[in-house]
């Protein structure tokens, strides 16, 4: 069970980069979303000759794997965009729990393109899953129920680029090795926020606008949220080779409950940095299909363990 724990380590790392996501988007990057991604791509600057130094037999992979992960590395970049899209639309606890849909979306892929069938456990779980997807994304408001229709639009998008880059990731890393894998992953995040640099000038504005105005206060935030993000990647990448995806996403699935406690730990301690709505129906209704989602997230996990 030593993978459990390892799994166990991504959602919570995650759960803290999301809340950091949501105070950094609403208190200092209202419209510049994108410095958030350039820095998450440009990180890899600095992961890049670490991974070299733990293994330097990383830069003899197969060219066909290198420029497969490479792009692997770009889907999972560019999962970014509607995410922090979603993230400034909308509370973090509503947001986080529609990534549960990442599993449902892998189980689609697998049927159309490698012809896998999907048991009727897994049917019952992707349908819970959605359920509880459509339920947390529903606000009562002025006598009637309101669907953040673009909220979960969004967050597909989201999910389908992160499927795509998690099934490649693996299939790269089992035909090769981990370390190669996530150097040539790193390689596309970099490559990425290079050429954004290079052809989009108002990316280049926003980056150096806030090199050259921000204070260490804020800077010391992104960093230590690119941290956080990068030290999940790598483990969440590590712990899929341990265990079935399916098991993995299991674990994952408890991220909505961690990003709700710590958001309302920041309402009722800090409300400085940020606010959620938790009186006692919202609180009950968002717990409500939380659970649900980690239900059709266990059910899943345990059809394909």
């Amino acid at each position: 069970m030593d993978w459990f724990f390892i799994a166990l380590i991504p959602p919570i790392v995650f759960a803290l980069s999301t809340v950091l996501d949501k105070i950094l988007i609403t208190k200092h990057f209202k419209g510049e979303v994108s410095v958030l991604i350039l820095f998450s791509c440009l990180i890899g600057l600095i992961i890049l000759p670490i991974i070299f130094f733990i293994q330097p037999n990383v830069v003899l992979i197969n060219p066909y794997y290198a420029i497969v992960t490479i792009l692997v590395g770009v889907f999972y970049v560019l999962y970014m965009f509607p995410y922090l899209e979603a993230m400034s639309l909308e509370e973090g606890s509503r947001v986080i729990p529609l990534f549960q849909l990442t599993p449902i979306i892998m189980g689609v892929l697998a049927f159309f393109i490698l012809g896998e069938t999907l048991t009727i456990q897994q049917i019952i779980a992707g349908a819970l899953i959605i359920i509880g997807s459509i339920g947390i994304s529903t606000k009562f408001e002025n006598g009637a129920f309101l669907f953040k229709k673009k909220i979960v639009f969004l967050m597909v998008l989201a999910c389908l680029l992160i499927a795509l880059s998690r099934v490649i990731f693996k299939f790269v890393a089992i035909e090769t090795d981990f370390w190669s894998t996530m150097f040539w992953e790193q390689v596309g995040f970099v490559l990425f926020g290079v050429i954004a640099l290079a052809l989009v000038p108002k990316y280049r504005e926003q980056l150096f606008g806030f090199i050259s105005k921000s204070k260490p206060k804020v800077a010391g935030l992104v960093a230590g949220n690119e941290i956080l993000n990068t030290t999940g990647i790598i483990v969440s990448g590590y712990a899929s080779l341990l265990a079935p995806i399916s098991l993995i996403g299991v674990i994952n699935g408890f991220q909505p409950l961690f990003v709700l406690f710590i958001w309302i730990i920041i309402t009722i301690f800090m409300p400085k940095l940020g606010k959620e709505v938790i009186d006692k129906q919202t609180l009950a209704h968002k717990v409500f299909f939380i659970l649900l989602l980690i239900a059709g997230a266990i059910l899943l996990g345990a059809s394909g363990s």
